[in-house]
């Protein structure tokens, strides 16, 4: 695997703000998600005809997850090749477009090109590269990102207020709605999602502020906790900014639209996390 070909879009800067450790165990075991692109014109049916000579053989009809599968399996192949020769798992999922790919962190970066350190940003430690990210060249065509390598923190946690004090009493989501004539919405039988990076909320707290604005009570049927990766609602003071943002989330639905019901979805503070928070709102049951 000596030529190598850049990964359109996955140059990364060297995190800012944080402290270098060292680089990363070697030995340490990541997964990573490959999301995959329609292969180029012209590309399926060299696969198809040039493997064996002839003609392509007919199309018949399939369903969509068939058509999927079928149009990603020469990246599947090649995947599966390289897995075997660096001692990495895979778990292919055409049907979604994507491969995951588990290993160690030599492995890993062997595959594609990289080196990865170890920071903390004063909250968490986490892995992450500098520079593009390089595969061979046959695999190119087949890759949209990669996810999983570079683990910085999504949303960094920095309490600034960029407004000044007032002399006013301060207002609820609830007082903004009316000033802009926002009427109480009805949303009984509807769902919203609500992706939580990390921190947590408390019921009562919830239902504190649903008091002090008049507004219906809040059951533990209406909020929903999702857990994604192993991430849990972790709440502890309320003081956190994580905890803050959410809470003020929460509080803008269960006052304007208080028979919703909400699902948070707690997920890692990362790229990774966010994409995996996705994919479960979307394989969830809209009923």
């Amino acid at each position: 695997m000596a030529r190598r070909a850049e990964i359109k879009g996955s140059q990364r800067r060297e995190p800012d703000d944080v402290t270098f450790i060292s680089e990363s165990d070697p030995e340490e075991w990541i997964s990573v998600t490959v999301r995959l692109k329609s292969p180029p014109q012209g590309h399926e049916s060299a696969q198809a005809s040039g493997s064996f000579g002839g003609a392509a053989p007919a199309r018949v009809s399939v369903s969509p997850e068939e058509d999927t599968s079928t149009k990603f399996a020469p990246a599947v192949q090649i995947f599966e090749d390289l897995a075997y020769k660096l001692g990495l798992l895979i778990r292919p999922q055409p049907a979604r477009g994507t491969i995951q790919l588990e290993g160690t962190i030599a492995g890993l970066s062997n595959l594609f090109n990289t080196t990865l350190n170890y920071y903390h940003d004063g909250f968490a430690g986490f892995h992450a590269y500098s520079g593009p990210l390089r595969v061979q060249p046959d695999l190119l065509p087949w890759v949209r990102s990669v996810s999983g390598l570079d683990q910085r923190p999504l949303v960094k946690r920095r309490a600034v207020s960029l407004a000044g004090t007032g002399d006013g009493p301060a207002m609820w989501p609830i007082d903004i709605a009316r000033l802009y004539d926002i009427p109480d919405l009805d949303a009984k039988g509807q769902r919203v999602a609500v992706i939580a990076l990390e921190g947590g909320y408390d019921l009562h707290d919830l239902n504190t502020a649903q008091t002090n604005t008049h507004r219906p009570l809040i059951n533990r049927l209406q909020v929903i906790d999702q857990s994604v990766g192993g991430v849990q609602n972790s709440f502890q003071s309320g003081q956190s900014v994580a905890e803050r943002e959410l809470a003020l989330d929460l509080q803008v639905l269960t006052q304007i639209v208080p028979s919703v019901t909400i699902i948070v979805y707690f997920t890692k503070n990362s790229i990774t996390g966010l994409e995996d928070a996705l994919q479960a709102v979307l394989d969830s049951d809209p009923t």
